[in-house]
């Protein structure tokens, strides 16, 4: 029995080995690519050009809401319903767990910024202070959603399927809200995008290589 676990724990464990390495590989082409500036002006510029192209005042009134979901006090918000309910479920550890891994993304997040230091685009419809890659919208967003699916799918599999298409539409439409308004370039939606899957992957590897003997119910 403990050897089928294993089995499927290392299994996992080279997928999100591999989901890591592939992920950071990405990010990395695309923050070297954001400070040469190599490559994607045009397809940046040509994607804010096409966004400026379709705005109109609904429309913007509902992005501008929608992105309010990514941002520090909409993730910060989330963030403590959703720690707060895994502790309602005496889930201490993966309430901990969570904790290190929202308030490292961010910490993470501003630490690329400055070393990167992009300029935001000039055309933006709200205030957006800072550097502009990667977005910490996108980033926290998608950081916080896939932590989300994580507890879901090992402790609350009936609701992951809802959950995952709560989960992958509020990330594109945070996302998309980004450059729709302007804030951020395509390239630094993707990078956020990059950059959460490889901290997630990383955060994920570590926890579970080290409670694998411990908590044999998360390599179950």
């Amino acid at each position: 029995m403990f050897s089928e676990r294993m089995k499927v724990y290392l299994s996992r464990r080279n997928l999100l080995f591999t989901i890591d390495v592939l992920s950071l590989c990405l990010f990395l082409i695309m923050m070297g690519a954001a400070i040469t500036n190599v490559f994607l002006f045009n397809l940046d510029a040509s994607v804010s050009d096409e966004m400026e192209s379709i705005q109109d005042t609904t429309l913007t009134l509902i992005m501008v809401y929608v992105t309010e979901t990514g941002s520090i006090l909409g993730i910060t918000a989330v963030s403590t319903l959703f720690i707060s309910f895994l502790l309602y479920k005496k889930e201490k550890i993966l309430a901990v767990f969570s904790t290190f891994t929202i308030v490292g993304g961010f910490l993470l997040e501003y630490m690329v910024k400055e070393v990167v230091r992009r300029p935001r685009p000039t055309n933006s419809l709200v205030y957006a202070a800072g550097y502009s890659f990667p977005s910490g919208h996108a980033t926290m967003i998608s950081i916080l959603f896939l932590l989300i699916l994580y507890v879901v799918s090992k402790r609350y599999k009936k609701m992951y399927k809802p959950i995952t298409i709560l989960a992958v539409s509020m990330v594109a439409l945070v996302g998309f809200s980004r450059i729709y308004l302007g804030a951020h370039w395509l390239s630094d939606v993707v990078g956020g995008f990059t950059l959460a899957v490889s901290w997630i992957s990383t955060m994920l590897v570590l926890f579970e290589d080290y409670f694998s003997i411990h908590m044999k119910s998360l390599s179950s």
